[in-house]
């Protein structure tokens, strides 16, 4: 599997690739962490093409992320996910990532 990266300002998109064909992505962005004095990696978005779910592609696609925030020397890497979604959240527990805060959120019609 190949792993391309595209940037963009505060922004970084990881295209997984089979044989050719884009298979999932990982968009994540480093912000400013005051409470650790370093970067904070937050992961926004991760996508595997239903075909390719359970095959590896973002377990490799996380492994990137962790392997370059330690590479890096970022102070954390963070993500959140719908609290049952059962497949991701193994995914991301089996990655060594915890549960330390809980999100709260507002939605707003139309938006």
């Amino acid at each position: 599997m190949g792993i391309g990266i595209v940037r963009a300002p505060g922004r970084t998109v990881l295209l997984a690739e089979m044989a050719g064909e884009r298979v999932g992505l990982l968009a994540f962005s480093l912000n400013p962490n005051l409470y650790h004095a370093g970067d904070g990696c937050l992961i926004e978005d991760l996508y595997v093409r239903p075909a390719w779910r359970g095959r590896g592609v973002g377990k490799a696609l996380v492994a990137h992320v962790m392997a370059e925030a330690a590479r890096q020397g970022w102070a954390e890497v963070s993500v959140s996910t719908d609290q049952n979604n059962r497949a991701t959240l193994s995914l991301y527990r089996g990655m060594d990532l915890v549960e330390e805060y809980v999100l709260l959120e507002k939605h707003f019609p139309g938006a």
